[in-house]
């Protein structure tokens, strides 16, 4: 380009610069003028404050009255837009939702014992009929007297028998009982050999002698299905739906019936329907002693943090309990205003409470450091407004950014995480509120007392006030803005000055006596010599050698947790760690893992506006099942199919020669012959050997049929199979990927996919990466954009290498820390971002509104806000390490994740931001003063800082 191409555009440059300043000015500027103002109201009228905050928080709180609790995995941790979402929601719409399941093992005592042992055999029959004529008490609400497992049962078809299947019910021995106690051991062996291959389901740890002639099993498994209620997310104050409560407390009634001590030579274990959620119950109660306890710590730290010395009179345990409950306000209102959004809550929604309190806790801190800031002989009354102009706008931007990160996030297509993150960023929005109302205001009755020296906790003791401000009593405020009062002395000033005393405007700043300079004064040595070290810290992270070593660590971890270890990641979490440690669900199934061989799901064939009278497609359809039949090892049993048992049925018929009535095959009498079969409920041979029987009335509920009368066809159906499920994340991938190529090649131009239950959580494993990093990116580009409006350009995007800094830890974190990637991980990722944010914004900040050289702001940064920002973190600590503890493994992730966040955004905060700053922050110029949104506006010259009185000249003190 030529010179004067350089020229236009440097000039282009420098009034984009210009422009985009005097509007981060005044933003800056007007928000510290509200937060001026509303300092000025509070003082004015802290009880009504209170009240009117308390009130608004109550009134919040009752949208709990609406809420709701979603309990269902499938609803909670799957994208909505997965195809094989789709086809859950789909197959529960057409067909009915999937029956609840209660189920118990037996074993015998004698690890040498069959189970197939007559006698046991005996034993397990009794206690099966003892569950089928188990009286439970009706629920309150309900019908009254009792009830038994056929009132709630799953029929096998309308109006048919309950779906009960186990050894006995598979092999015909239920109903011919007689057989059994008539049988010899010798033939008891030789009966259930023979049908081995088809008891695998019922039969765990079988093993056979060397000549095949005698089997041994280990377990026996019995299950009864139960009819399941259309659910909905479930009411929080109600009671569930009354049939709801007959399964359940029938269930409840099954566990107890099947553990008892009094079983001969078995030992039982059992799970029903309702364990999931009485695991989930469990978890969630389980933590709330771990929440409680994490309170009361950050009570004793506020407690000691916000005071200035020993008890009674310098200590602040008032004010940390104030703290603790404006917290707690801000929280059961912002879970009211989700719940009146109708976003429901779930397991995860009580990790909310551990964040928020460390959060809530860093904004005290920030608000009190502005208030110690201020000069200790001005009146309270001058002194908490200006605190407040100048930690709201900090305490706004933080909240903004986290508010902003979190509502990101929710766009996320993850239910469970999007309700976390809209339950979150409203009640970070609504603690925010109330740490500039509420908390303000009892920071106004709390420095009253400390002025007067009452005794904290019983402010009706100690005194008297030594200072002239006590003396006063109250101090009208000008109704003029901070830009609007001059910094006049007041009529005492005026009368001390006459009368020889010096004033509180006019003696220097340095004639107060700070509270650093009392606690230097009462220290001991050790409080001294770490003070100094901490002192020393800014100088230290800031030599140029230090810094350069500081950057490139951390730049380093960025392609570190990016191309490293990010391929490394476990996806998903154990079944098991989803409940609490010792848990009887997760031992069930490890159990199950261990004696049955392999672990299989049902596998169902879904077709689609196909014509079933057709031969072509009668015969494409059996052959795909047949090539599916043999695709091993990914589909374990074969398909059985209304199709296949109708066909050998007309074959049977046409063979007894009965001419004239056999049905039909195909063509226009095929679906009203199908019909009549259909309705046929007596058991008939599927095969020549007559090794499996079937129901035909069974299969009416794999058929949906449109139309009426003679002109009723098909529109969609379903065979049924079952298909291996492994043990492994890229193993259940792999099957799920193979079943679906294999029907996509063979299909022969059929409407037909494949799906089973574990496609869901498996097709959801493979999108998280891509979801999870999508997320980040467009939260921490949200972020970045709002920081723009008041920091310059260039520190933003040092902001933006922290926050990869920390992402990446993070991601290597989890590598190291074998921290498996889920939902747990994912929510924290989310988090990541404001909470990194949180660190590094206000030393960013100061860092902009220091002078000098570029070393030297950032060492005046660092020594103006490092302390409030490490003592945020250590809040945030406090808040979550108790984590550490809890009862499952999803809430140690919890722990993991967010305890490597502090860690990380502190050294973000206070190391990497200033190293980064010292090295290349002369590009970055120093705003004015008239600039400062955490600052004193224009109207406080800084010689007058801490200083001005805040007093209107024209009033009279009374």
């Amino acid at each position: 380009l030529s010179t004067q191409d350089h020229s236009f555009f440097r000039r282009a440059a420098l009034m984009v610069t210009c422009a985009f300043d005097h509007l981060q000015n005044a933003v800056q500027l007007r928000i510290h003028s509200f937060f001026f103002h509303l300092g000025k109201l509070v003082v004015r009228r802290p009880s009504l404050t209170i009240l009117l905050s308390i009130v608004a928080s109550l009134l919040c709180a009752t949208g709990l009255l609406a809420g709701r609790w979603e309990g269902r995995f499938e609803y909670s941790y799957v994208p909505r837009e997965l195809a094989s979402f789709a086809s859950f929601e789909e197959q529960a719409a057409l067909y009915g939702v999937a029956p609840r399941v209660a189920e118990f093992k037996a074993e015998s005592l004698d690890a040498s014992e069959s189970i197939l042992t007559k006698d046991l055999l005996l034993e397990l029959l009794r206690i099966h009929d003892e569950v089928l004529d188990m009286e439970v008490p009706e629920p309150e609400g309900g019908k009254g007297g009792t009830f038994r497992y056929k009132d709630i049962c799953e029929r096998a078809y309308e109006d048919g028998p309950c779906a009960v299947t186990n050894l006995f019910t598979a092999t015909g021995l239920e109903d011919n009982r007689r057989k059994l106690k008539d049988m010899n051991q010798n033939q008891i062996d030789d009966f259930f050999r023979d049908k081995r291959d088809a008891l695998e389901v019922y039969l765990g740890s079988v093993k056979a002698d060397d000549d095949e002639e005698t089997i041994y099993v280990k377990v026996a498994r019995f299950f009864y299905l139960v009819a399941q209620v259309d659910q909905e997310p479930a009411p929080l104050f109600e009671g569930p739906d009354v049939e709801l409560a007959r399964r359940e407390a029938w269930e409840l009634a099954f566990i107890n019936l099947v553990t008892q001590d009094n079983r001969k030579g078995l030992q039982l274990i059992s799970i029903a329907g309702r364990s999931l959620d009485d695991e989930i119950a469990r978890n969630v109660g389980g933590s709330v002693p771990i929440m409680g306890a994490a309170i009361t710590s950050i009570l004793i730290y506020m407690s000691i943090l916000l005071g200035r010395g020993l008890p009674p009179a310098h200590s602040r345990l008032l004010l940390g309990v104030g703290a603790v409950v404006t917290i707690l306000f801000a929280e059961i209102a912002g879970f009211g205003l989700a719940a009146a959004f109708g976003v429901p809550l779930t397991d995860l929604s009580l990790m909310i409470v551990f964040i928020v309190v460390g959060v809530g806790v860093d904004d005290a801190i920030v608000l009190v450091g502005f208030l110690r800031a201020e000069d200790p002989s001005m009146p309270v009354e001058a002194r908490v407004p200006a605190a407040l102009g100048r930690a709201g706008s900090a305490i706004f931007l933080t909240s903004f950014t986290n508010l902003l990160a979190f509502l990101v996030a929710s766009l996320v297509d993850f239910p469970g995480v999007r309700w976390f993150c809209i339950c979150a960023g409203l009640v970070v929005f609504v603690l925010f509120i109330l740490t500039t109302t509420l908390f303000t205001a009892l920071l106004v009755f709390d420095e009253r007392r400390a002025v007067a020296a009452r005794w904290d906790c019983c402010a009706c003791c100690g005194g008297p006030c030594t200072s002239p401000w006590c003396k006063v009593g109250p101090v009208h405020i000008g109704k003029g803005g901070p830009e609007q009062q001059p910094a006049a002395p007041s009529p005492l000033a005026m009368k001390q000055a006459a009368e020889g005393a010096p004033s509180a405007v006019d003696a220097p700043r340095a004639s107060a006596p700070t509270a650093a300079a009392s606690d230097e004064r009462s220290s001991s040595p050790v409080a001294r010599q770490l003070r100094s070290i901490v002192s020393s810290y800014p100088r230290f992270v800031t030599n140029r050698v230090v810094a350069v070593i500081v950057v490139c660590l951390f730049v380093a971890v960025v392609p570190l947790g990016f191309v490293l270890a990010v391929p490394r990641f476990q996806i998903g979490v154990d079944f098991e760690d989803n409940f609490p440690d010792g848990s009887y669900l997760s031992a069930y199934y490890l159990h199950t893992d261990e004696h049955f061989a392999g672990l299989s799901d049902d596998a169902l064939l879904l077709f689609e506006d196909e014509d079933w009278s057709d031969e072509d497609v009668q015969d494409r359809a059996l052959a795909l099942v047949e090539v599916l039949d043999d695709f091993q090892p990914v589909v374990k049993n074969e398909f059985r199919s209304w199709l296949a048992d109708y066909l050998r049925y007309v074959d049977v018929q046409k063979d007894l020669g009965s001419n004239g009535t056999n049905p039909a095959r195909s063509g226009k009498k095929f679906y009203k012959d199908l019909r009549t079969w259909l309705k046929r409920d007596d058991p008939e041979c599927a095969n020549s050997k007559c090794s499996r029987l079937i129901v035909p009335k069974a299969y009416t509920r794999d058929i949906v049929w449109e139309g009426d009368g003679d002109d009723r066809r098909i529109v969609a159906t379903r065979f049924r199979g079952s298909i291996n499920v492994p043990d492994t994340l890229d193993g259940r991938f792999a099957t799920m990927t193979s079943a679906r190529a294999k029907v996509a090649e063979e299909k022969a131009g059929l409407n037909v996919e494949i799906y089973s239950y574990f496609f869901v959580f498996s097709d959801r494993d493979d999108m998280i990466t891509e979801l999870i990093f999508g997320t980040l990116a467009y939260a921490a580009a949200a972020v970045l954009g709002a920081l723009l409006l008041f920091l310059h350009v260039f520190t933003v995007l040092l902001i933006g290498v922290g926050i990869a800094a920390v992402d990446g830890g993070l991601f290597c974190v989890m590598w190291l820390w074998n921290v498996p990637l889920d939902v747990s991980a994912f929510i924290c990722l989310a988090i990541s971002i404001g909470l990194a944010v949180d660190y590094v914004v206000h030393v960013a900040h100061a860092f902009e509104h220091s002078s000098g050289d570029a070393r030297e702001r950032a060492q005046e940064g660092l020594r103006e806000i490092g302390g409030s920002v490490f003592k945020g973190g250590m809040s945030t600590f406090l808040g979550i390490v108790l984590l550490s503890a809890a009862p499952s493994e999803v809430f140690r992730i919890f722990f993991k994740m967010l305890f490597s966040t502090v860690v990380l955004a502190l050294f973000i905060g206070l190391a990497l931001f200033p190293a980064l700053a010292s090295l290349f922050g002369s590009i970055i110029p120093a705003k004015t003063k008239a600039a400062d949104s955490v600052g004193v506006p224009a109207a406080y010259p800084s010689s007058q800082r801490g200083t001005h009185t805040g007093l209107d000249p024209d009033a009279t003190p009374t």
